[in-house]
C-alpha cells in the first residue's frame, strides 16, 4: 500500500508504524495528526490566561442566541495563545 506523498521518508514512516500496528496508513497519519494538534492545543493552554481560562467556552463560541460568533473571534484566541510558540 503506498501513501500520496512527495516525501519518501513520510510514506516510509508511515508504513512501518501501519505494518506494525495492523492499522492503514490513513489511519496512522490520521492519528499523527491529532495527536500533534493536540500537543499543539497542550502547549497554548500553557500561556492561556484569564479571562480566558474560567470562560464557559459556550458564551466564547455562541452569542446570546446561541448562534455561532464569527470564525474570527477563534483566530484571535489561536493567535494569542499560540503566540508563544515561535
Amino acid at each position: 500500500m503506498s501513501l500520496d506523498s512527495k516525501n519518501d521518508e513520510a510514506s516510509e514512516l508511515a508504513s512501518d508504524l501501519a505494518d506494525s500496528t495492523g492499522s492503514s496508513m490513513t489511519k496512522v497519519v490520521v492519528a499523527a495528526q491529532v495527536e500533534a494538534i493536540l500537543a499543539i492545543g497542550r502547549d497554548c493552554a500553557k500561556h492561556m490566561r484569564e479571562p480566558y481560562l474560567s470562560i464557559d467556552h459556550g458564551d466564547f463560541l455562541h452569542d446570546e442566541f446561541g448562534l455561532p460568533k464569527r470564525l474570527l473571534t477563534l483566530r484571535l484566541l489561536l493567535r494569542v495563545c499560540c503566540r508563544h510558540r515561535a
